[in-house]
Formats: C-alpha cells, structure tokens, sequence
C-alpha cells in the first residue's frame, strides 16, 4: 500500500519472444515504465504479447548534421519508445509506436574537432549514434 500523493514507477521487462502490448486498469500509456501518482485504489496490469521491438545497434550521423531514419521493427501491437538525452540530437519524428516505424533523428554540425558519439534507447535497447567532426 502506498500513502495518497506517492508516485510510483513500474516497469515491464517482457520475456524472450514478447513484447509489452499496453497496460490495464489506466489511462492509455504508449510506454514501458508507468509513472502514476497514488490518489486511488488501483489494479494495474501489464498485458504482453508475442512478438519483438528491435533496432540497428548504431547509425552515423553526417558531419555537417542533418537527419538520419532510425529504423524500429515492431510486431504489430508492440509498444516501443526512443529516447536520447544529448543537446546536439533531436527527434523530428514520431518518438513512439504500436508498429514499425522510422524515427527521424536531427544532429547539430559537429564543430568539436573529435568524432563525438551517445546512445539513444529504443525501450531498452541501446542504439549508438556517431558524428565525425567537420
């Protein structure tokens, strides 16, 4: 039990051969973490399918910046979300889905004069970006 006003977060980790289809006893979340502020008795489920998300392991970035496709295969019905923390990248596309998508990814120029790299998360899988200097 949780004192009204705690925020909880879950999250769905899926087995080998499934995937996170939605979450019961809430509002709609295309997402597989679960942030609910406790005002009320709730019964929540994750709700799994067969199925997979994946994504390539990395994509390169042109030096002078522009927008790269991150291609997301997902079973249709698979809940997946791409997210990245970096000031030079941004998405210019949808950031989640219920099938297979393209997400556009934005990088600044690199001025740096070194090749710079992060990591973007689709779900949990980590796809890594990187931009040779101008």
């Amino acid at each position: 039990f949780y004192n009204a006003g705690t925020t909880i977060q879950m999250q769905a980790t899926p087995g080998a051969g499934s995937c996170l289809a939605g979450w019961q006893g809430v509002v709609s979340v295309i997402d597989t973490t679960l942030q609910l502020t406790v005002n009320q008795s709730y019964a929540v489920t994750a709700v799994f399918q067969t199925g997979s998300v994946t994504a390539p392991t990395g994509i390169s970035m042109p030096a002078q910046g522009g927008n790269v496709s991150l291609p997301v295969t997902a079973t249709s019905g698979c809940i997946w979300k791409a997210t990245e923390t970096a000031n030079w990248l941004s998405f210019r596309s949808a950031t989640s889905g219920t099938q297979s998508a393209s997400v556009t990814v934005r990088a600044d120029q690199n001025r740096t004069g070194s090749t710079r790299s992060t990591v973007i998360l689709v779900n949990n899988i980590p796809v890594t970006i990187s931009q040779p200097s101008r």
